[in-house]
């Protein structure tokens, strides 16, 4: 038997799909992290918060440059 579960918040979501790709691209997966990134633009997303998160997993991945 499948139990109904309540409907996820958005703002959950939101913040779910974006720790997704910043993991993904943490861990070096950048096909997953691409489909993840496509997918969160196509929920509607915000092209910053979508972009920011790619960039975290690439900094944590690669390290952040040294500054100046």
């Amino acid at each position: 038997m499948i139990e109904a579960t309540a409907p996820m918040d958005p703002t959950t979501h939101a913040s779910s799909a974006l720790d997704a790709i910043a993991q993904a691209y943490a861990v070096g997966d950048a096909p997953s992290g691409e489909h993840l990134f496509t997918q969160a633009l196509d929920d509607g997303l915000p092209w910053d918060e979508v972009c920011a998160a790619a960039a975290r997993g690439v900094a944590r991945r690669y390290g952040e440059p040294g500054r100046a």
